[in-house]
């Protein structure tokens, strides 16, 4: 049985397939395109017929469609159940793409740039072919562009391994959050292991893993210290009925 026609055009069908490759779920693209959800379905299966290549995803648009991706989940992390942030990006995203003049692309881009918790992700993704004012927010890293000097100001301030792991994980989490960056650090140390958690957080973790299984050195030279003292105590309880067997006067 051949295919059941569709009622979109090439056109339409084109950008059905990019819009789904960018996160947008197919009961929202059938009811702004007019059509079922099956509809949709087939359409993002089968392409455009005659034209393979040109649904394929360029290496940009790879690119494009993981930034969206990753940047919708950020967002969606922002306010606990209140999605305010999220929303308020999807709703911005749709009137730049309905009334500025931009392509969806475009308009994801330059939307994004507005966030601070979304400025790692340029640095991340090659989204340049996409950016309809390359010249805007000059604050932000572009994929490419080497990574500027922190200079974040040490305090100089001794304390153990787990408390400068523990503000090292803090710090990590607020910036992968937020895109906040911390202007002190506790010490060197404790920046060292920021910047690796932030540069290479399964590895860190897998360390950080290892590190939570080994006892605290001080909890241990304690317990060591009651064990200790448990078996003096007991020693001592066992002269003393020695003592008392053979008469001795206590």
């Amino acid at each position: 049985m051949p295919p059941t026609p569709s009622k979109l055009n090439n056109e339409q069908r084109r950008e059905v397939c990019s819009r789904y490759e960018l996160g947008e779920t197919m009961a929202g693209l059938a009811k702004e395109f007019g059509v079922s959800t099956t509809n949709i379905r087939k359409t993002v299966r089968r392409g455009v017929p005659g034209d393979e290549e040109a649904t394929k995803v360029p290496v940009s648009g790879a690119s494009i469609a993981k930034f969206a991706k990753r940047a919708k989940s950020i967002l969606w992390r922002q306010n606990g159940k209140d999605k305010k942030t999220y929303n308020t990006w999807q709703e911005r995203v749709n009137d730049l793409t309905d009334n500025g003049g931009c392509t969806r692309h475009q308009a994801i881009v330059q939307v994004s740039k507005d966030y601070k918790c979304l400025e790692r992700l340029f640095a991340e993704y090659d989204v340049s072919a996409h950016d309809p004012n390359p010249d805007s927010h000059p604050q932000i890293r572009q994929h490419g562009q080497p990574e500027p000097v922190d200079g974040v100001m040490s305090e100089a301030r001794v304390q153990s391994h787990r408390e400068n792991l523990a503000w090292a994980i803090d710090m990590a989490g607020r910036y992968l959050r937020t895109g906040e960056k911390p202007d002190t650090t506790p010490n060197d140390a404790a920046y060292f292991m920021y910047r690796q958690a932030i540069d290479d957080p399964k590895e860190f973790f897998a360390k950080y893993t290892q590190i939570q299984a080994k006892p605290n050195e001080e909890e241990e030279a304690d317990r060591l210290a009651r064990t200790t003292g448990k078996r003096a105590i007991s020693e001592i309880d066992q002269m003393l009925d020695v003592l008392e067997e053979h008469g001795e006067a206590v």
